[in-house]
């Protein structure tokens, strides 16, 4: 069109002297014609660009409808079986139900009949009570009367002691007789010598001396027979005190007898007592068991109502199931036809659209690694996030999506998941994905030399340690099941497993490539075509056979350009994504479309750094001064320019819903806590070490730290070097942030205060919360888990490890002609999911 109308320009020259005014006025008009013609020629040329944009966007979005019904054939695939199953586990429960409730009445029938044993067990009891009393009463008794038989036996026993004394004295008396008889036998035998000498004279007295003789004699008879007697009877005494001693001893042995009868009565009565407190509580407890049974009996009545209420609403679902399925299937073909008849329309639809579709992205920064498993920040898995694919993938919300893997299960043991991949899924060199290519990705991460980043997020794994450690040839834990299907078995229950499996470093790469010339070939919706720039420029191409359907974009372009403001005005950059205050304000001032705001699961932080001679570090309640000493809202107005929100705990704010308290501006507080506690030398040097990008903000906190007396200086380190713990332990304070790779916070806890973490550059540990971290990890309710994490929450918050500060918040804004642009809680947008229109 512009050469013709060069061309009419030229016969116009070459005929204006020769032809007349009436000719010059049409030629006039003729080329004003040729110019409505061409601008008409350009408008229809731009609509025809525009309708083959819009041709190629529905051919790509009916590609989407299509494997997006696919995808929902395996959910509903899945649900039916969730559903059969679960129908097979309430029945069961039913059955389990009725055998409950059978045992139950049958446990109440016997616990009536413990009751009523019981009772007749207390009335044995009393019986014997009452036998036991009237025994140790009798025993009593028998002692009584056993000590007195002791008294007599005893005052008999003295009697005849004083017999036997008095028979010794008898004795006594006995000798004298027999003396005085002899004396007299004596004169007796003078008498009858001198009556003898006497004669006649002397024979009556002759006869008296031989009667005082025969009396004498008499006499010694007499004694001797007393003597005799005296001797038996003593003898009877001696053998009365020897029964006697025996008779007090045999009354000691039954009076012991009885006393130990009395001890065992007693202990009869005491028992009988305890029995009968015993079935008391028995009584009362089996009288409370009866209660509770008849509750349980009617909980289970009540439950044996529910389980047939959800068995009815298990059938609902089931049919309700048949029922979405037999729609999907009516979906799918009305879909087929829509595609079919809308391939058709677009075949009619002639354009000489050939242009590529370009999304062009503010980078903000620079690509790490092209390996998925060695980028962390947040520029790099952005990027990879589109380049890569693992057996799970996240949407913008932060909910889990299929990825390689359409469905999975959990098996029966609680801890090992089924993962059934995509037939036909292909990496971006069209190599089909196996479940080899998922168990040597896996192991790759845990590589003994050189393990990735994010390990941790896989070591739940069994073996996993053991493979990393380099004692173990392979994980035990990751089983090939077969071609298109792999299992993963955890140590311990881990429900939140599946967001770290969603996460890009956890991305699925081509075996036979790595294996053969280290290239990482990945399967995400783009590839990467160049990198420029010290990986400053991206280009990324779309995979036209990604098994989620191409991409709308043909191709993108991240780069950070300086003048980024004036780019985004001329319509050079289409999406523009910053936590960077200053840029925020920069587009925010000088552009006129709308600029949106939105929380992230990040936050920045002062960290303490703990070791010998760390006093500021070494004592809980100096930690929590200076935590005292830090305006954070001076550090959101100045350093964030209002995009962050104070941090009032270690996790970033929306984690949890704990309703902390802020940590309040006290610099009095912090000034006189750390005067007590020595710490405000002015010779000691407070070292405050950061990279680049936080000097001003290192700036801010030196600034509090002076207002209180501490002697501060700033260090700075290259990036790098800066995440070296030998480097770190030189300081005292180091300023960091984080941004969570998951919405698992235990992921969170051991990147950044666990003992072996690569970024506990403060070298913090404590065990109290390596417990609780691991207790929280096995809790499968939400409930439960949420509760056990605020505990931890509390447990990090007391301990003050870091100087907490701010949550920083992402800016985003997009041309007009940008749909599906959304900015998930971890920071990443889903680039496939845009559109150009």
């Amino acid at each position: 069109m512009g050469k013709l109308k060069e061309l009419f320009k030229s016969k116009q020259i070459l005929t204006k002297e020769s032809i007349s005014t009436e000719e010059e006025t049409i030629l006039i008009n003729e080329e004003k014609n040729f110019i409505n013609l061409e601008k008409e020629y350009e408008k229809t040329n731009l609509e025809n660009n525009k309708l083959a944009l819009i041709k190629e966007n529905q051919t790509r979005a009916l590609e989407k409808v299509t494997n997006n019904l696919t995808f929902t054939d395996f959910s509903l695939e899945n649900l039916g079986e969730i559903v059969e199953n679960l129908f097979h586990s309430v029945n069961e429960q039913m059955n389990a139900i009725d055998s409950v409730f059978e045992q139950i009445n049958n446990y109440s029938a016997l616990s009536e009949e413990v009751l009523a044993s019981t009772e007749d067990s207390k009335t044995i009891s009393q019986n014997t009570l009452d036998t036991a009393l009237k025994g140790n009463e009798v025993v009593e008794n028998s002692i009584s009367n056993m000590s007195d038989i002791e008294s007599s036996v005893e005052i008999v026993k003295e009697m005849l002691n004083e017999v036997k004394n008095n028979s010794i004295e008898i004795n006594s008396i006995l000798d004298i007789i027999k003396n005085i008889s002899k004396q007299t036998k004596l004169l007796s035998l003078n008498a009858s010598i001198e009556a003898a000498r006497a004669g006649e004279l002397g024979k009556g007295f002759s006869v008296v001396a031989h009667e005082i003789n025969k009396l004498a004699q008499g006499s010694d008879d007499s004694v001797v027979k007393i003597q005799e007697t005296i001797l038996g009877m003593n003898d009877s005494i001696e053998k009365s005190n020897i029964a006697m001693d025996s008779c007090i001893n045999k009354v000691a042995e039954g009076t012991e007898v009885s006393n130990n009868t009395m001890k065992v009565f007693r202990d009869i009565i005491s028992a009988v007592k305890s029995n009968t407190k015993v079935s008391d509580q028995i009584n009362l407890a089996v009288s409370d068991q009866a209660n509770s049974l008849d509750v349980i009996l009617s909980s289970t009545e009540l439950l044996k109502e529910l389980s047939r209420k959800v068995n009815i609403l298990i059938e609902w679902i089931g049919l309700n199931t048949k029922y979405t399925e037999t729609s999907l299937s009516n979906l799918k073909t009305s879909c087929s036809h829509l595609k079919e008849v809308s391939t058709q329309l677009l075949d009619t639809i002639e354009s000489t659209y050939k242009k590529e579709s370009t999304l062009r992205v503010y980078l903000g920064g620079k690509l790490v690694s092209e390996d998925p498993i060695y980028c962390s920040d947040q520029v790099s898995s952005n990027v990879l996030a589109s380049v890569h694919t693992g057996l799970l993938s996240m949407s913008s919300s932060g909910d889990i999506l299929p990825g390689i893997a359409k469905s999975w299960n959990l098996e029966d043991d609680g801890v090992t998941w089924t993962f059934n991949l995509r037939k036909n899924a292909k990496f971006h060199n069209l190599e089909e994905i196996t479940s080899e290519d998922v168990k040597f990705s896996l192991e790759r991460m845990l590589n003994p030399s050189k393990p990735a980043t994010n390990a941790y997020f896989i070591e739940d794994i069994e073996g996993a340690l053991e493979y990393k450690g380099g004692t173990s040839r392979d994980v035990c834990g990751i089983k090939i099941l077969n071609k298109y299907c792999i299992s993963l078995k955890l140590k311990q229950p881990y429900s939140d497993f599946l967001n770290n499996l969603s996460n890009c470093c956890c991305a699925i790469i081509s075996k036979h490539s790595y294996n053969r010339d280290k290239s990482i070939v990945g399967c995400g919706p783009f590839i990467i075509e160049s990198l420029e720039n010290t990986n400053k420029k991206i280009k990324l191409k779309a995979f036209k056979d990604y098994f989620k359907g191409a991409p709308y974009v043909d191709k993108i372009f991240l780069y950070t350009p300086d003048n980024f403001v004036e780019e985004f005005k001329n319509k050079s950059i289409d999406i523009i994504q910053t936590t960077d205050s200053k840029i925020f304000n920069q587009v925010k001032e000088n552009c006129t479309t709308k600029m949106h705001t939105s929380e992230i699961l990040s936050c920045l932080y002062a960290g303490f750094v703990f070791g010998e001679n760390k006093i500021f570090a070494s004592n809980v309640e100096v930690r929590k001064a200076l935590n005292h000493a830090i305006d954070k809202k001076k550090i959101i107005s100045q350093f964030s320019n209002n995009l962050a929100v104070e941090c009032r705990g270690p996790f970033p704010e929306g984690v949890l819903d704990s309703n902390l308290s802020s940590i309040s501006y006290d610099p009095s507080f912090a000034k006189n806590t750390l005067k007590k506690f020595n710490c405000l030398n002015s010779n000691r040097e407070f070292k405050i070490v950061c990279v680049n990008s936080f000097k001003s903000l290192a700036d801010l906190i030196a600034e509090d730290l002076k207002d209180i007396g501490l002697n501060v200086k700033i260090y700075e380190e290259e990036y790098f070097n800066f995440y070296n713990s030998d480097t770190i332990k030189k300081y005292d304070l180091f300023i960091s942030g984080w941004a969570l790779d998951t919405p698992n916070l235990d992921g969170y806890i051991k990147a950044l205060l666990s003992p072996d973490a690569q970024y506990n550059l403060g070298n913090y540990y404590n065990s109290e919360l390596d417990d609780l971290v691991t207790n929280a990890k096995a809790i499968i309710n939400p409930s439960k888990k949420l509760n056990a994490y605020m505990e931890v929450e509390k447990c990090i918050l007391k301990d003050y490890p870091w100087i907490y500060l701010i949550t920083p918040e992402v800016a985003y804004t997009s041309q007009e002609n940008v749909r599906g642009l959304k900015i998930s809680p971890l920071g990443t947008i889903s680039y496939e999911d845009i559109m150009l229109v």
